[in-house]
């Protein structure tokens, strides 16, 4: 007998909006960051927690509902790691 686990749910693109999770949307925080003078020797990994907790503060129901049906927080944060980079990059670009 084997046990299975089950995978953790992907977020639809409709989930990712609810919750704040675009490229518009984190590019927006990290720029409030800089504004602030918070950015400044973050790590990628402090910046991209920095952000998603800016996103859960802003609409806690929409992440708390997507805990409820199994999606993996942990694989958010680290989605929004690996976006961090190029929100980064684009920033430098366009300002």
């Amino acid at each position: 007998m084997t046990s299975e686990v089950a995978a953790p749910a992907k977020l639809t693109r409709k989930q990712r909006r609810a919750m704040g999770i675009t490229i518009k949307n984190m590019r927006l925080k990290v720029r409030e960051l800089k504004e602030a003078g918070e950015l400044e020797g973050l790590t990628n990994e402090e910046l991209s927690a920095e952000v998603m907790g800016q996103l859960l503060s802003e609409n806690p129901k929409a992440f708390a509902s997507a805990e409820e049906v199994g999606i993996d927080m942990d694989g958010i944060l680290a989605f929004i790691e690996r976006l961090m980079p190029l929100i980064l990059m684009l920033m430098q670009l366009f300002g």
